[in-house]
């Protein structure tokens, strides 16, 4: 009986290790390192307070996903140098970009960033990026 036991408890270590190690790294990637909110002055190259309208002229080599998704929207990302009508009203018509192309990345180096742009009245009110760990 003693040599079953042993087996299965080493049995039961060398399934346990491998799922708290993916649950730790999880947890790790999960946990934000830095959060950087701009709601004044500049923040990479957006300028609280400009129009949307602005954003979308100046900066055709961005992507943006609006959230939450308008259902007339065909696709998450939206590249500006490419997007349909349709497409430009799915900007136009939400309050939260997600940038595609990170602006602020040089603010979390060796790291994973996001980055929101929030609007109030069509005027960009806050710039958010959240820093994480990379894999």
């Amino acid at each position: 009986m003693g040599k079953v036991k042993f087996k299965i408890w080493i049995a039961v270590v060398l399934v346990l290790v491998p799922v708290g190690f993916i649950a730790y790294m999880i947890f790790y990637m999960a946990v934000p390192v830095r959060w950087i909110n701009v709601k004044s002055g500049h923040a990479g190259v957006f300028e609280i307070g400009e129009t949307q309208e602005s954003i979308i002229s100046r900066l055709p080599g961005e992507s943006f996903s609006p959230q939450p998704k308008p259902t007339e929207c065909p696709r998450n990302w939206i590249d500006i140098s490419g997007m349909t009508g349709t497409e430009r009203n799915c900007l136009l018509s939400t309050d939260v970009w997600i940038e595609g192309v990170d602006s602020m990345r040089s603010q979390c180096p060796n790291l994973d960033s996001e980055t929101t742009l929030r609007f109030k009245d069509k005027r960009l009110a806050s710039v958010t990026t959240v820093c994480r760990h990379a894999l």
